[in-house]
């Protein structure tokens, strides 16, 4: 069966909305049973998959790691307030404690 140039053009920009699950029936259908006859559009398609999926993992690993860091940053941020709070009433209790002996 003969595959005419345009054909690939086509599949080739319905690709994006055919790997998202965007395109109609129709175009999922014209890019299936093309893909299923010509190996260029085949290999795009799949180096098209493999970059889709390796980017997501990227993102989802990120997405993680930014997640984890906001975590780590929540808790520094609270101790830093807690131990600010202690060395207040620490310094307050000595300052109380210093004047008693002072002005008694």
């Amino acid at each position: 069966m003969e595959i005419r140039d345009w054909e690939c053009d086509v599949v080739y920009d319905l690709l994006p909305l055919y790997m998202d699950g965007k395109a109609g029936e129709d175009s999922r259908t014209f890019v299936k049973e093309h893909l299923q006859k010509c190996r260029s559009c085949k290999e795009i398609y799949e180096d098209m998959q493999r970059i889709q999926e390796s980017s997501s993992t990227e993102e989802l690993q990120e997405t993680i790691s930014s997640q984890k860091e906001q975590k780590v940053f929540a808790k520094l941020r609270r101790r830093f307030f807690l131990a600010l709070i202690f060395y207040i009433i620490v310094i307050i209790a000595l300052g109380t404690v210093f004047a008693w002996f002072l002005f008694r």
